[in-house]
C-alpha cells in the first residue's frame, strides 16, 4: 500500500510540474480539497471507533465521514472539469483572429473556466466548516489530522478563488461575470478573507 500511494503522489507532482497549462492551479485546488476530505475521513473514522466516543459523537462523526467522502468525489470531478475548461479556453484563443465568433467563444469559455474553480471554492468552504465542527469530537491522537484537513481545505478555497479572479480579469463586463464576482466575494466572506 505504501508504495502505491507514494508512486501516485510522484505521478501527481510530475503532472503539475510539466510545462503544459493543465493541470494548473484550479485542478490543484481540487486535488488539495480532495486530500483534505480524505484526511477528514481518516480522523473521523478513527475517532468513531474510539471507546471514548459516545453515541452522539459517533453519529456526528459518521455523518461527517459520509459527507467528506461525497465531497472528496466531487472535488476529483471538479479537478477534471477544471482542466477541460481551461483547455477549452486555450482552443478558443487559437482560433484565427478573423473568425467572427472568436471573441464570443473566448468569453463563453472564460466564464466556464471561472465557474469551475468557483464551485471548487464554494465546496471547499463547506467542507472546511465541517472539519472545524468535527474538531472537538475528534480523538486527540488524530486531532492534528482534522486540523490539517481544515488547513488544506482553506488553502484549496483560496487557490480556487485565485483562479476565478484571473479568469474574470480576462472577461468583458457581463451579467455572468458580475454574478461570479458576487459569489466569489461571498466565499471570501465565509472564510473571513
Amino acid at each position: 500500500m505504501a508504495q502505491d500511494w507514494e508512486q501516485a503522489a510522484q505521478t501527481l507532482v510530475e503532472a503539475f510540474a510539466n510545462t503544459e497549462p493543465t493541470p494548473g492551479g484550479g485542478a490543484a485546488a481540487g486535488v488539495v480539497a480532495a486530500i483534505g476530505c480524505a484526511l477528514g475521513r481518516m480522523a473521523a473514522g478513527i475517532s468513531m471507533r474510539s471507546k471514548k466516543a459516545d453515541g452522539a459523537a459517533k453519529a456526528a462523526l459518521g455523518e461527517a465521514d459520509a459527507a467528506f467522502q461525497r465531497m472528496g468525489e466531487r472535488f476529483l470531478r471538479l479537478t477534471r472539469e477544471d482542466a477541460r475548461a481551461f483547455d477549452s479556453v486555450m482552443e478558443a484563443y487559437r482560433l484565427p483572429k478573423e473568425e467572427p465568433s472568436r471573441g464570443q467563444r473566448i468569453q463563453e469559455r472564460l466564464l466556464s473556466a471561472a465557474s469551475v474553480p468557483l464551485e471548487t471554492a464554494e465546496a471547499a468552504v463547506r467542507a472546511l466548516v465541517s472539519a472545524r465542527e468535527m474538531r472537538p469530537r475528534t480523538l486527540g491522537s488524530v486531532s492534528s489530522d482534522m486540523d490539517c484537513a481544515a488547513h488544506l481545505l482553506e488553502a484549496a478555497a483560496r487557490c480556487a478563488l485565485t483562479n476565478v479572479g484571473i479568469n474574470l480579469s480576462l472577461m468583458k463586463d457581463s451579467d455572468g461575470a458580475r454574478a461570479l464576482r458576487e459569489r466569489a466575494d461571498a466565499v471570501r466572506g465565509r472564510m473571513g478573507a
